[in-house]
Formats: structure tokens, sequence, C-alpha cells
């Protein structure tokens, strides 16, 4: 993205083919409104996009390219990463859906190298290849911003909070976050000691039960999350050099065909990426040619106690 004021170009998997991923697709590009904040490129199959429209009984004007550069502005582009007659069968996991989603994937993952799109907007699938174990994966929903430690990681749990601060600093424009650690067994106190950004350890219950959250711009949780995020939650990518976010629902096969599929986490993920390619724009752009500084910061004592959560007792006391 060379100008922050150009359409965003999104990337959009088709996922597996007999489960929700076209029906999210169709649904959300059924509002034309959708077409004024993005230039949208569906990886996918043509005739299996066919057969989902048919099964819905609502059609989108697809414009089915070969290339990436191909796409235009305010139209639905549909890459043809096969074009074969493939079987849809709704609500089972099969080889060949496997397949159409890898194959679809594999293609994106080869644009996304030659930067031929600004964000990358996946449908749901299982069996692709695995993540790098150093990215982290954020949940985001309207009220909070929560990242699950990945104890089976490459990195530590210092080196992950690095990773969430760093993406709330240049995705989310946050330039001074308050982190909240979620850690039952309180053996991290000495990093959040040495902290002026991550707050705790809380036990997550108690955190939880007394509304703390909203006191906090994201939550590292060590162990299970303890609070439910809703249908409507995005998860986003963190430590990736690419905007990579999709919808926190799986395949959903026990729907598949039935038009009951809620698109609104789906044009969440696309709403999301949208604002973290803008806000990346302007972090880079901000930093880039920075002024020499003209005098010494001294690092104040009581740094940490500005990003604190009031204490009880003086709260009622205001």
């Amino acid at each position: 993205m060379e100008a922050k004021n150009e359409k965003i170009i999104v990337a959009i998997t088709q996922g597996d083919t007999n489960g929700i991923g076209y029906e999210l697709i169709i649904k959300t590009f059924s509002d034309p409104t959708m077409l004024e904040l993005c230039t949208p490129i569906i990886y996918g199959n043509p005739k299996i996009a066919e057969r989902h429209m048919a099964t819905l009984e609502q059609q989108i004007g697809f414009n089915v390219i070969k290339q990436a550069g191909e796409a235009k502005e305010g139209k639905v582009n549909l890459l043809a990463t096969s074009n074969n007659e493939t079987k849809v069968e709704f609500g089972k996991r099969t080889e060949e859906s496997k397949k159409n989603a890898l194959e679809a994937h594999e293609r994106a993952k080869q644009d996304m190298v030659k930067r031929l799109f600004d964000v990358l907007v996946t449908c749901p699938a299982e069996g692709l290849p695995r993540r790098n174990p150093k990215q982290l994966t954020m949940l985001v929903n309207d009220k909070t911003r929560v990242v699950q430690y990945n104890k089976g990681g490459e990195n530590t749990l210092e080196q992950q909070l690095q990773t969430l601060t760093a993406t709330l600093k240049r995705d989310f424009s946050i330039l001074n976050p308050r982190i909240a650690l979620l850690d039952n067994n309180s053996e991290s106190k000495k990093l959040t000691e040495e902290s002026t950004v991550v707050m705790g350890p809380y036990e997550s219950k108690a955190f939880v039960e007394e509304g703390k959250a909203d006191a906090f711009d994201a939550l590292m949780v060590v162990g299970n999350i303890p609070m439910e995020l809703g249908q409507e939650t995005v998860k986003v990518t963190c430590g990736l050099p690419i905007i990579h976010t999709t919808a926190s629902c799986d395949e959903m096969f026990s729907i598949a065909g039935k038009n009951e599929a809620n698109e609104e986490a789906f044009r969440n993920a696309i709403y999301t990426a949208i604002d973290i390619a803008r806000n990346r724009y302007n972090y880079d752009e901000a930093i880039k040619n920075p002024l020499p500084k003209l005098y010494h910061e001294r690092k104040e004592d009581g740094e940490k106690v500005r990003f604190s959560i009031p204490k009880k007792a003086e709260t009622k006391g205001e």
C-alpha cells in the first residue's frame, strides 16, 4: 500500500469447500458498501462458488481472473486456483475439500511473497500448514484483546509479551499499551515488576469477576482463557510482516449449505485487517524520519503507577 488513501487489496482464501467459507464470502459481499472499502480477491474455484450461490439462492457477480494483477476495483474478483469439476458435499470433511483449501492457501502464499495484495483474510479450514511457532494469535472483539501464552512455542513469555506490545503499538495505534498478565501460578511476578507496560500477574477468575479487563488494552493469559469472547470475535496473527486475520469460527459443517451461517465475524475480520493496514502505514510514516532528541529523558520511578488499576478504597473515596 503506497498511500493511505488507496483502497486496500484484500486477499481471501476459500477455506474448506464443504464448509461455510463461501457462504461467509457471498453474504459479506452481497453488501455493495464493502467494495467502497476494499478490492477483494477471492482465491478459489469458480465452479464451487457457483454451486454455493445456487444452494444459497443468492448471486454475486464474480469477476474471474487468472492473476492478482488483473483485479478490478468495484468488483468481487475471484482468482481461479483451480477450475475443475469438484463435488461439493456440504458438512463433510473430504480429501477433495481439503485439497481445494490447500490449493487456494498455497497460491495466496505465493502472491503474498510477491506483495500482490495488502492483507490476507482466510476462511475456515483445517489441515493447512502449521504457522510459525514464533507467531501469536490475538483474539479481538469490541471489548478486549486476548492472547493465550504459547507454552509450546520457541519464544519465552517475555518474548511473546514483547511481540504483543509491538503489535499493539504498530497495528492498533496504542503507543502506551497496558497489558494484564493473567497467571494463576504467579511465577512471572519478577517479569511484571521490571516492566512499565505489563501489569500483574493476576489470578484469572478474580480478574474477570472484578471487571478489571476494561482497564487494559490487552490480556496475556497463561492457561485457559477465563471468559467467553462471543461469535463476532476475530483472530489476528501477531508477529507477521503480512497482515492476517480470520473469523474465530471453524468450518461449522453442521450448518454448511443451510444458509444459517452468521457472517459478522468474517466481516469484522476484513474490517480489522483494513484498520491494521491503515495503522501500519501511519505508524511507519511517523517513524520514517524521526527528529533527533534535543535532551536526555530521565526515567521516572513512578512511571508504572500511571498504568495501574486504582485501588478499591481510592475508587470509593472519589
